[in-house]
């Protein structure tokens, strides 16, 4: 899947471009993939660089941030592909004075091409004018960021697991930089047979209620002044406390917030939902 990734990203380079591939110290290593692409490394358009932060995703990108060359970063992982036309787009947004953003996805198979695109007229959208949840951008979705914007507010935080593009996104919501959404298809997203070939699905219930948990401790001063973000936030805790099937650690983590009844209500609720259904029938 790498080889088509790479592949996707180096026919969308904007000229004077540059594709770096973070080897996260994999058993394979990511050159011997990759050999196929003499020219382009030999022309510096195709960097492979070993991550040198620590394993893991977050760390993985903030090497790859701190080996980039250009003013702009533009993500994508290694199972997904680029839209031709998106990283020309996201030159135009930031001419515009957008600082980040990203954009529609296309799900697609495995084992298939993906062949949809996005038609008629699209209208980008300043995420100022969004509710909270859609200001939240996944780091699959075409996102994007100025490099030292990104430097400014510290990187993605390398002690997240999961979740760790939920923080980066409320840094920049805290740092009052700009950001954009767009309707333009930017990313085709790889849908596996397994659910567990994700790492957020793979990921235990109890592991990502720590990191939400990481979150609202965090970003407390500024989640007291957003209600919205503050809400959601909570939920999404109480959620995963809720798929733990763990009744003491939920009213823990329901006291831990100072929960009103509503709350308590829509943990319980969820809790007996996902005690009906058996651990093994979510994600």
């Amino acid at each position: 899947m790498l080889y088509g990734s790479v592949s996707s990203a180096l026919a969308a380079l904007p000229t004077r471009g540059e594709v770096i591939v973070v080897d996260d110290h994999s058993v394979t290593p990511a050159a011997k993939i990759l050999e196929g692409f003499e020219t382009d490394l030999e022309q510096g358009r195709l960097r492979i660089v070993l991550n040198s932060m620590g394993n893991g995703p977050a760390a993985a990108r903030n090497h790859g941030v701190s080996e980039a060359l250009g003013q702009i970063v533009l993500f994508l992982d290694d199972d997904d592909l680029m839209h031709p036309s998106y990283p020309g787009f996201v030159l135009e947004m930031q001419a515009l004075g957008y600082a980040y953003g990203f954009a529609a996805i296309k799900r697609f198979q495995d084992g298939t091409q993906p062949v949809a695109q996005l038609t008629g007229d699209v209208t980008e959208v300043p995420l100022a004018d969004l509710s909270f949840k859609k200001q939240i951008g996944g780091l699959g979705c075409g996102f994007w960021v100025k490099r030292e914007v990104f430097n400014s507010i510290g990187g993605i935080n390398p002690a997240l697991r999961v979740n760790e593009d939920t923080d980066l996104s409320l840094r920049l919501l805290k740092s009052g930089a700009q950001g954009v959404f767009s309707p333009r298809l930017a990313i085709y997203v790889r849908d596996h047979a397994s659910p567990a070939a994700h790492l957020t699905n793979s990921t235990p219930a109890a592991l990502r209620a720590k990191y939400f948990k990481i979150l609202l401790h965090e970003h407390r001063a500024w989640l007291g002044t957003q209600r919205e973000a503050r809400e959601f936030l909570m939920r999404r805790y109480v959620k995963m406390l809720t798929k733990t099937l763990n009744l003491r650690e939920l009213v823990g983590g329901l006291r831990w917030l100072g929960a009103d009844l509503s709350l308590w209500i829509y943990g319980f609720a969820n809790y007996l939902m996902y005690r009906i259904k058996g651990k093994d029938n979510f994600h």
